[in-house]
């Protein structure tokens, strides 16, 4: 009877003391930037100032005078690095041609300067109760002409009338620009970052649209940076819907807490993940082992002047994308250029599709191109 009752009871809880692993890494959906050049979709490698860095079809690089109007293909990515954006605001604005606060304020400064100038012709500090008479001396006649057009220009700057006036503007201008503003921070350095924008804009007869545009934003760390832009050369008379922004560093997009559909991940889960995709996107393909760039060391992204680190070195690398050994090919490899090498992550070689260890050269200042 006791071993019957025992044997009812519900089994202890067994409580394990593995910890989770530390998610250093982030999955998310960012784009790749493409742009058309003789009837081709060429992949944007970087943007460099007012060019932008593309690959052709046989894998060299070119300049292209152009950073708007990007064509973009949703993608999954992986980063080791999430920035922080807070505030992220926009709205409709004017350009600096067509803001209606610009055109008042110079209309009131001619108004005030011709005031002055007809004021000075009866030089009214030195009338005193009587003008001076015939002969191209002042006549009472004309400071009276002149006080009533200083009394209608007066009328037409007061607060009141510009009120009115301002108004009317606006409604007649419309709207040409689009003014983003927000803060940007980040746990680790980033040397040149930059932004990439898409907004969905609605028409005055509810079309809609997709623009782009692209901002410099430079240096990024700890300390939250505020960034203004103005966007010129909107359509008049529109609505904005909606704007998304996508970050990079070096032509490297990296994640922010408004990365679309993001999910933390361990080293572990983010090296499998990165495996599984290389070889579902090249079944069959032979490909040497490349660094993953997104996964670049903070002092890889911290680094301003490529020159610093470019150095070709020899890496031997495993069929799990494991870096194994470092080969040096120049005659002295600084310590600092080994220590980031050693951290870089890899996609194995493929042979036929399968992952293969292999040889491979690299070169750091591959980073920034």
């Amino acid at each position: 009877m006791l071993c019957s009752t025992l044997s009812g009871q519900p089994k202890p809880r067994v409580v394990t003391s593995r910890v989770a692993p530390e998610t250093t890494h982030h999955l998310y959906v960012g784009v790749d930037l493409y742009l058309p050049h003789d009837n081709e979709m060429m992949r944007v490698k970087n943007v460099l100032g007012r060019a932008s860095l593309v690959e052709t079809e046989d894998g060299r690089l070119e300049e292209m005078d152009q950073t708007t109007g990007f064509r973009w293909k949703l993608v999954p990515k992986v980063c080791r690095l999430a920035a922080t954006v807070e505030d992220l605001k926009w709205e409709a604005a004017f350009s600096p041609r067509n803001d209606p606060k610009r055109q008042q304020v110079g209309r009131q400064t001619n108004i005030m300067n011709y005031q002055q100038d007809r004021l000075n012709e009866i030089d009214v500090p030195t009338i005193v109760g009587s003008v001076r008479d015939m002969g191209g001396q002042i006549t009472a006649e004309r400071v009276n002409t002149v006080m009533e057009e200083s009394n209608t220009l007066d009328a037409m700057n007061s607060q009141d009338f510009n009120n009115k006036e301002l108004e009317s503007r606006v409604r007649q201008n419309g709207h040409d620009a689009i003014q983003l503003t927000f803060k940007i921070s980040s746990p680790e350095t980033m040397a040149h970052a930059f932004l990439v924008a898409r907004a969905r804009l609605r028409g005055p007869e509810g079309q809609l649209s997709d623009i782009n545009f692209h901002r410099e934003i430079g240096a990024v760390g700890p300390t939250p940076r505020k960034i203004l832009h103005l966007q010129t050369g909107m359509p008049a008379g529109y609505e904005i819907l909606d704007v998304k922004i996508h970050l990079f560093n070096n032509g490297k997009e990296f994640a922010s807490n408004l990365s679309e559909k993001r999910f933390d991940l361990s080293a572990a889960e983010a090296r499998q993940y990165l495996l599984l995709d290389h070889t579902a996107n090249h079944r069959n393909e032979t490909l040497p082992a490349q660094p993953v760039w997104e996964l670049a060391p903070a002092e890889l992204r911290a680094t301003s002047r490529p020159a610093d680190v470019d150095f070709k070195v020899s890496v031997d690398v495993d069929a799990e994308g494991f870096l194994t050994a470092i080969h040096p090919t120049e005659a002295i490899l600084p310590d600092h250029v080994g220590a980031m090498i050693a951290q870089l992550d890899f996609l194995p070689a493929l042979q036929n599709g399968q992952p293969v260890a292999s040889t491979a050269v690299v070169n750091l200042a591959d980073y920034f191109r």
